[in-house]
């Protein structure tokens, strides 16, 4: 039997990026290899050592290519500029690590964004701190009562120990040991001692559970009482202060309202230059009650004699009665608010005409006159002018008896001299040249009315006055008869003059009156109704008045 060797071409295909070696052999685009060589796992550090970070990389590409970046567990990304040098090696230094456990990882990245990571743990230690110490007194300047026990005082904290596990000394230069002192739960510490007279060098010391101590000093004098300020207002009674006990009183201090010589000054008023303190005289101040006046409202300017409440206003752009306006009521100020002032310019509005009356808003020189207010609302000095709000139309009434004519017509708030001849609010007048010819009318005239017409009720007739109608007068040529003239019918008594009334009677014997009144054809006598030209078939006039009435004057048989 023979055997055959069957040599096939071999062909490969890779996903991954590879790269062909001068050698013919295809090599794949691995990641990065990555290792940390410093520190050793499980190093421990105290906070704030400088620690050196060191590393390897390596790449079939190459490492001048690489991206890096180290990474703490608490931190986050740590800050590095270093790249890996020819051989890959890499270094971080950092002194800024939080105490903890870290682990830290070194990433290297390639072009092809294949990754390589290498990690250490580590530890970092907090280190003991040194107690703090602050002295609360004596404050700078301030001084100790000769013979007499003074408080020192400080504030001690610590961020390992609690504050009563503290111990503060004191010593002085002069007398040395002068006490020791435990803080309380919030770090407050304090000694009562008294010093020998003179100048000290104070140095207060606090001492932890670690033996960590730190110091403050501080220089304090002790002084006679004299010389010692007890209110620490920094004057003693030396230096002029005339009552140590009150900080409020000193050389040089401002008066209060208290009722005291604040600044020491015996050629001051007490409390002069204060608010309860009438300073120029006006008898106010500006908080009462005043120590030297009786006013119990306040002054708006207590350093001016002619300002004051109640002070008279004038035109000086000044609050001078202190009601929080200037110039009020004065002619240049707009008082009522309405854009006008008595006598412009005024201060406070831009109206140029002047205000007959600032105090009220609706009377200024823009307003339209306004019929029966009273008010000369546009300031013309005249009221109730033609054409003003709620006017009337009146037509021309020449004779006056108020009654017009058709025809112009004016606009008035009430008919009166300004408004003549417009004087009537209607147009029915028949006769507008006499005042007794008018529809009103109801009397009787004699004469005509002036252009011959005997129509002074304007019902458009001029009939001879017969005694029945009262409403018609007659003419010139009137001439009744009587009963006594005539046997037949004519007036019971004496003929009336025009103008008159008198009873008429159609037989003069029986002296019957007939009031003859035609009514719809009939004429009224009793309860009967004659037909009017069967009672009287003679009728002299007749007219037809404004309700449909026919009237008939009859001469009856």
């Amino acid at each position: 039997m023979t055997f055959r060797t069957l040599l096939l071409p071999v062909s490969a295909v890779f996903i991954a990026s590879c790269s062909e070696e001068p050698s013919g052999f295809i090599q794949f685009d691995t990641p990065p290899a990555v290792a940390i060589v410093d520190p050793l796992e499980g190093a421990i550090y105290d906070e704030g050592d400088t620690i050196v970070f060191r590393g390897r990389v390596s790449d079939n590409a190459g490492v001048a290519d690489l991206d890096l970046r180290w990474a703490s567990s608490i931190d986050g990304e740590l800050l590095a500029n270093d790249s890996p040098d020819a051989n890959g090696a890499v270094e971080l230094a950092t002194a800024s690590l939080s105490t903890g456990t870290h682990v830290v990882t070194l990433y290297a990245t390639d072009i092809n964004a294949n990754q390589g990571e290498a990690r250490v743990t580590i530890e970092i230690e907090g280190v003991p701190e040194s107690p703090s110490i602050s002295i609360e007194h004596p404050l700078p300047g301030e001084t100790g009562l000769e013979d007499a026990p003074f408080r020192f005082v400080v504030q001690a904290e610590d961020a390992q120990d609690e504050e009563t596990d503290l111990i503060v000394e004191l010593e002085s230069d002069v007398d040395g040991f002068v006490c020791a002192m435990q803080p309380d739960f919030i770090g407050i510490a304090f000694c009562e001692e008294t010093l020998s007279f003179g100048e000290h060098l104070l140095t207060f010391t606090v001492t932890d559970t670690d033996e960590l101590q730190n110091s403050a000093s501080a220089v304090y004098q002790v002084v006679a009482l004299g010389d010692f300020d007890n209110d620490r207002d920094g004057w003693t009674p030396n230096q002029g202060d005339c009552d140590d006990n009150n900080n409020t009183v000193h050389p040089g201090a401002t008066e209060i309202c208290d009722n005291i010589d604040n600044d020491c000054n015996a050629a001051t008023p007490v409390d002069a230059n204060t608010i309860c303190y009438d300073d120029d005289g006006d008898g106010f101040c500006e908080a009462p009650p005043c120590r030297n006046a009786a006013s119990n409202q306040p002054d708006c300017n207590d350093a001016a004699p002619g300002i004051y409440p109640g002070a008279n206003e004038i035109p000086d752009g000044v609050d001078n009665d202190c009601d929080g306006v200037a110039d009020d009521g004065q002619t240049n100020f707009d008082d009522d608010g309405d854009g006008y002032c008595e006598t412009p310019p005024c201060i406070n509005a831009s109206g140029t005409e002047s205000d007959c009356d600032d105090g009220r808003f609706l009377v200024n020189p823009g307003q339209t006159e306004i019929c029966g207010d009273g008010l000369d609302n546009n300031c013309n000095f005249t009221q109730n002018e033609q054409n003003a709000l709620q006017c009337t139309n009146f037509y021309v009434d020449e004779d006056g008896d108020g009654y017009g004519v058709n025809g112009p017509r004016e606009c008035w708030c009430e008919a009166g001299p300004d408004s003549w001849p417009y004087g009537a609010t209607n147009t029915n007048d028949c006769y507008d040249n006499n005042i007794e010819a008018n529809p009103g009318q109801t009397q009787y005239f004699n004469a005509h009315r002036g252009d011959g017409s005997f129509d002074y009720n304007c019902r458009g007739g001029s009939e001879i006055y017969p005694p029945w109608d009262t409403t018609i007068g007659c003419d010139s040529s009137w001439g009744g008869l009587s009963c006594s003239a005539r046997g037949d019918g004519g007036y019971l008594n004496n003929v009336p003059s025009c103008g008159q009334t008198a009873p008429w009677a159609d037989d003069c014997d029986s002296c019957t009156v007939i009031l003859a009144l035609c009514i719809g054809g009939n004429i009224a006598i009793g309860s009967d109704l004659i037909p009017c030209d069967t009672l009287c078939p003679t009728a002299l006039s007749c007219t037809i008045d404004a309700n449909g009435a026919q009237s008939r004057r009859m001469k009856c048989r």
